[in-house]
């Protein structure tokens, strides 16, 4: 039943970094959630049929999640990379090139 407890409670973070607008600590519940499933990653775990059906829900869930967060970031990188660029490629130009300029002490 232990196996049943940590399902459970990978669930539960997994319903809360889907509730999350905040990105950071949508990012730390699926943390935590990582350490939980490396403890079971690998057994013969045995819960409930129905249990696993939400579980196979909120996965999906977290993934799909995952892609619009992943397609997110990389527009954001576009953006900046073409800012980016644009400031770059913006370099005045002046007809002369800057003079020296000479002040004497007057009177």
């Amino acid at each position: 039943m232990e196996e049943q407890k940590i399902v459970d409670q990978i669930i539960d973070l997994s319903s809360r970094a889907l509730s999350e607008t905040d990105r950071k600590q949508f990012v730390s519940y699926l943390m935590a959630r990582g350490g939980l499933l490396a403890q079971i990653v690998g057994k013969d775990i045995e819960v409930e049929e129905a249990t696993l059906k939400v579980w196979l829900e909120k996965e999906q869930e977290v993934l799909a999640r995952l892609q619009e967060e992943r397609k997110r970031v990389l527009r954001d990188m576009d953006g900046l990379s073409r800012r980016r660029a644009a400031v770059r490629q913006y370099s005045p130009k002046f007809p002369f090139p800057p003079m020296p300029v000479f002040l004497d002490k007057l009177g």
